[in-house]
């Protein structure tokens, strides 16, 4: 006779409730019937995942009166008119604030924006004053906060390990800072891996299994998705490419190396070598101005930062072969003809087989729809604990209960 590990309903129950949300991501609005017809499980089932959902406002309750007359069927769609998540985005120069719902969709007019402060604790009350001005508006519950960060993030410990351009963040947990602060769940997110997230969950990649994303702003950060799972590596440190070394014995980087591919192919890197040639200080807003009015000084040193970026997307081109690379940055939405420019020069570097199994397009979700998809995925994907680690506690507890191994194996 078999023993039954008394945590198993409630894990069959958090993967029900996960497979639930996972159709109506990928379909839309759906019926019970229709979920249970498509997920395989028995009516009553997707019934008591429902009604969870419900209670928890993930989901909410539509009637649908596209077959008739009748009472009308309810469907159950993504939670928008009492819920929503807040999005923080920070940025070198600017950072946002703004309110999503749990479709992925932003409410821009909602966003409220701000000079980026010079100080961890301003920073805090800023966000702080933000986002309880959003949290108040509308009567909708909030769920949760995600918030994108330009640095390389410990995942596991919630940390922010290096920040190149925003040093006061090193060392700080600012996703739990925020938290107490507000009073709600809060993720954060490197910038790079919550463009992914958006353009997967809700942008161009919902049908692809392995892209990159390449996200130039100040610095340049990676994303990558590999079979389906987002790559983060052991810590979350993966996707570090900005500090590459491209040039050696090159320019001092803002990390303390000299020859990172950010010190020759960021905006900051733009912005130090314009400033240089005319003199004065100039930011990339302008650089970019000038390029789109046809100076060749600006359009030069944008076509330099192509060749070397170009170095950098050969080597993920060649070594993880994605089956597309997404583009982001205001460089690339000023001037379009820089992207052709990058994909010409990736192509003359890269190994033919790889690069012409590889499309290049721009990335169709900004930063605050990456916000918002890191929250969203957390919420979603916190129904259903790490397995691995589910089935360590679950043999510890049993082990403990006289259950043995084989029994937990064989449930």
């Amino acid at each position: 006779m078999n023993n039954v590990s008394p945590f198993q309903p409630k894990l069959l129950s958090k993967i029900n409730e996960r497979l639930v949300l996972k159709m109506i991501q990928e379909r839309g609005p759906s019926t019970r019937s229709e979920m249970s017809k498509y997920i395989g499980v028995t009516f009553p089932t997707v019934a008591k995942a429902v009604s969870s959902l419900l209670d928890s406002q993930l989901l909410e309750e539509i009637d649908d009166t596209s077959e008739g007359p009748g009472r009308p069927a309810k469907r159950l769609r993504l939670a928008s008119e009492n819920s929503q998540v807040i999005g923080i985005t920070l940025g070198g120069d600017e950072c946002t604030v703004v309110v999503g719902d749990l479709n992925g969709v932003v409410h821009e007019e909602s966003m409220v924006r701000f000079s980026t402060p010079a100080t961890y604790e301003t920073l805090l009350k800023e966000f702080e004053t933000s986002a309880k001005q959003l949290m108040l508006q509308g009567g909708k519950k909030t769920l949760g906060v995600g918030v994108s960060v330009p640095a390389v993030i410990d995942y596991r410990e919630q940390v922010v390990v290096l920040s190149a351009n925003m040093p006061f963040l090193n060392g700080k947990s600012i996703g739990r800072d925020i938290q107490a602060h507000l009073g709600q769940e809060c993720v954060i997110v490197r910038d790079s891996h919550a463009l992914s997230l958006s353009e997967r969950l809700h942008g161009n990649a919902k049908e692809i299994s392995n892209f990159a994303m390449l996200d130039l702003c100040a610095g340049i950060g990676l994303g990558l998705m590999v079979e389906g799972r987002f790559l983060t590596g052991d810590s979350g440190f993966a996707g570090e490419i900005g500090h590459n070394l491209i040039v050696p014995d090159g320019e001092m980087c803002v990390c303390g190396k000299r020859g990172c591919l950010e010190s020759v192919a960021s905006e900051w890197a733009i912005e130090k070598r314009m400033s240089g040639i005319l003199g004065r200080p100039v930011r990339i807003n302008e650089v970019l101005e000038m390029a789109q009015a046809g100076d060749q000084q600006a359009i030069n040193e944008l076509e330099r930062m192509c060749e070397y970026l170009a170095i950098g997307l050969a080597h993920v081109v060649n070594i993880l072969n994605p089956g597309t690379f997404f583009i982001y940055g205001r460089v690339f939405e000023a001037c379009p003809e820089l992207l052709n420019r990058l994909v010409e020069k990736t192509k003359a570097l890269a190994l033919e087989p790889s690069v012409s199994a590889c499309e290049f397009s721009l990335a169709s979700c900004s930063l605050q729809d990456g916000t918002v998809a890191s929250v969203i995925n957390y919420l979603t994907d916190s129904l259903v604990p790490n397995l691995d680690g589910y089935l360590s506690s679950l043999r510890q507890n049993d082990s403990q209960n006289g259950v043995s191994e084989e029994a937990l194996v064989s449930n």
